[in-house]
């Protein structure tokens, strides 16, 4: 299946966001700002999508998206490692 315009918005925001350690609660109200119209649908899936993709080349970048996924599913409070 075809991913959209948004989604693929989104994970470049997402994974420019991840990559330079800003913690999902910040990437989350950024992406907000940038993109109004998606829902936590769309963050989550383009965090889990973009997860898939890098998974075998990048373990450490696949970890931090599926923080983020989880951060959009369940709460930022629950994933945050501090």
């Amino acid at each position: 299946m075809p991913e959209d315009k948004l989604t693929e918005q989104l994970k470049t925001a997402i994974a420019s966001k991840v990559q330079s350690g800003t913690k999902p609660k910040e990437i989350l109200k950024n992406l907000r700002k940038q993109h109004p119209k998606a829902k936590s649908k769309d963050l989550a899936l383009a965090a889990f999508a973009l997860m898939i993709e890098v998974a075998d080349q990048d373990e450490e970048l696949a970890a931090a998206l599926h923080d983020f996924g989880l951060a959009e599913r369940v709460g930022p409070e629950v994933v945050e490692h501090d």
